[in-house]
């Protein structure tokens, strides 16, 4: 893996650094001093974690609209985001009841929160 690193530009700025650092490669018995050791490890670890310069661009996203044929509104996202707002708002459907009453709800999310506010409150108050 020594290698690897070596041959990258990765590995020249390292190799450089070091030498720089720890007083040249050409004499290795020659030591820095603590502080600028402490330093050269973080001058390390800098160019380790940079990322790869990146080539290209991401691809931009297509976002799909959708237009209700009930009332003309406009849904941006996947096709099931439509039919949820066709079975709530047209159709009426409330598949979500609440498990403590009467009340049904046409989204996981409003049940859940009707259940912490109404019922969860009730429990904190007795």
């Amino acid at each position: 893996s020594d290698d690897n690193v070596a041959g990258s530009s990765r590995g020249t700025e390292l190799k450089s650094l070091m030498d720089n650092k720890a007083g040249g490669a050409s004499n290795p018995n020659t030591y820095a001093p603590v502080v600028e050791v402490d330093t050269m490890w973080e001058d390390m670890l800098k160019i380790l974690s940079r990322s790869p310069p990146k080539d290209r661009k991401k691809p931009e996203r297509k976002t799909d609209l959708h237009t209700c044929k009930e009332c003309g509104k406009v849904i941006k996202g996947h096709i099931s985001v439509l039919r949820r707002h066709i079975d709530a708002v047209h159709r009426k459907l409330r598949p979500f009841p609440c498990r403590y009453c009467d009340m049904k709800f046409s989204g996981i999310g409003g049940r859940r929160s009707h259940e912490f506010i109404v019922h969860a409150m009730k429990e904190n108050k007795k």
